[in-house]
């Protein structure tokens, strides 16, 4: 359902992407992007050397 990748800028990133199967409702779909930036943007709140920070959950 998400896929992950890496990206190139001044720092190594790591991109997370949301993929939903094309035979989902609509009211689905929103459902689970809502829930996806509502895990980002809690993860975007933690601070630790050992997770990964969030910059922009909203790309």
């Amino acid at each position: 359902m998400a896929g992950a990748g890496c990206g190139v800028g001044p720092c190594p990133v790591a991109v997370k992407e949301l993929r939903l199967p094309e035979h989902i409702s609509e009211q689905d779909r929103r459902n689970l992007y809502a829930r996806m930036e509502r895990e980002a943007r809690a993860a975007a709140r933690l601070k630790h050397p050992g997770i990964v920070t969030v910059y922009n959950p909203r790309g």
